[in-house]
């Protein structure tokens, strides 16, 4: 999608700097520089929570709909509910 109107210069000198930073630029900010590495470093340590592109909201989401969906002192339930 095109912008109909220009990006604020603060806007795309950041922009600029993100882009550099992901690209491994010699001449990249050191700080974004480490925290592209850093990033990079925690995904390919594949935790489960981030496997597959799930999101630590998305399984708090999936906890909290069990809890409300299961309402009864079976087993089942009480487990879940422990969870």
């Amino acid at each position: 999608m095109r912008r109909r109107e220009p990006l604020d210069p603060a806007v795309e000198a950041e922009l600029a700097a993100l882009d550099a930073a992901l690209a491994g630029t010699p001449d990249a900010d050191a700080e974004l520089a480490a925290l592209v590495r850093d990033v990079r470093a925690i995904r390919d340590l594949r935790f489960p929570v981030f496997h597959g592109g799930i999101a630590p909201l998305d399984s708090k989401a999936a906890a909290n709909s069990r809890r409300s969906t299961c309402r009864s002192s079976a087993p089942a339930c009480a487990s879940s509910l422990a969870t």
